[in-house]
């Protein structure tokens, strides 16, 4: 939207207040109360709106416009042709963007519901628990101990997950810091939208005053524990994702130069927050995971997979 459409729209809408007022005035010219002939009351009704009319222009172009009385003023909008307010309708409305659904952010889809997709979550989970006890830990030997644990990049988060002279990769813990890859993990294992669901979102009005009725002695259309599931997973996933970029905010003001000049208290509520952050999202995960079936949990702890 440009700058120059709320004011085209304000126009517009003047016009059609004016368009409606005119109206008004016109049916208002007939007074029902009376009666009239054909001849005769028309000829003075003419008569009448004629010499308002004139009254009002003579009065509009008189220098003290301050004694010109309200009624007039208002009277004077009839000059305008009503169809000017079609223009109104004809305007095209600025399209309303909303989303209940999810969209493909490029996820494998191919391994819904398995097991080696849901390992890189179980993975997520047991990182950032691990990463909260390191924060904690440095946190209680020095302030600025928590500076050294994590190394940030335009894409990721990485800390050593233990201390030694062990360099290899699986000693680092590597997080996504992008909206798109945390979610992609996620979607990776996460029931996907079924036509049902899409029938559901796109007659939302009809399903919601008919209360999902699908036919004598059927059950709600809503009813469906494939669809509850898949909305209480993409609930808890964008919690996550909320939870995990306000971590990340508040950890970019802990290290950054401003801190330095902060009082000691200041540091202190950042750091609380930060953890808090932290926590909330080790929670929507948590959420997640109670979604999944209890086998699912079993074998990846176990090592396994189908």
């Amino acid at each position: 939207m440009t700058a120059l459409e709320p004011n085209k729209y304000c126009v517009f809408f003047c016009i059609f207040v004016v368009g409606l007022q005119a109206r008004m005035t016109s049916i208002q010219a007939w007074n029902f109360h009376r009666a009239r002939s054909a001849s005769n009351a028309n000829t003075r009704e003419l008569y009448d709106e004629t010499t308002t009319r004139t009254n009002v222009i003579t009065s509009m172009n008189s220098p003290i416009k301050s004694q010109i009385p309200s009624s007039s003023r208002r009277q004077a909008f009839f000059l305008i042709p009503p169809s000017l307010a079609s223009l109104v309708f004809a305007w095209p409305a600025p399209p309303a963007l909303a989303r209940n659904m999810p969209v493909s952010n490029g996820a494998d889809t191919s391994k819904v519901g398995t097991v080696s997709a849901l390992l890189p979550i179980i993975n997520l989970r047991a990182d950032l628990e691990l990463l909260r006890q390191i924060l904690q830990e440095k946190n209680k030997k020095n302030v600025d101990g928590p500076l050294n644990v994590i190394t940030k990049t335009k894409t990721a988060i990485s800390f050593t997950k233990s201390e030694g002279n062990d360099a290899s990769s699986k000693n680092f813990a590597t997080i996504p810091t992008l909206e798109a890859e945390l979610k992609r993990l996620f979607d990776a294992y996460s029931d996907q939208v079924s036509y049902k669901q899409k029938f559901l979102d796109q007659n939302a009005f009809l399903v919601y005053y008919t209360n999902g009725y699908d036919g004598p002695g059927r059950g709600s259309l809503e009813k469906d524990p494939v669809n509850e599931r898949q909305t209480l997973q993409f609930g808890a996933r964008n919690e996550a994702w909320v939870s995990w970029d306000d971590f990340l905010a508040e950890w970019e003001y802990y290290s950054s130069s401003s801190r330095r000049t902060s009082s000691n208290d200041d540091v202190d509520d950042s750091f609380v927050d930060m953890i808090k952050y932290l926590s909330s999202t080790i929670q929507a995960v948590d959420r997640y995971l109670k979604l999944c079936p209890p086998q699912d949990l079993e074998a990846v702890q176990q090592g396994t997979s189908r």
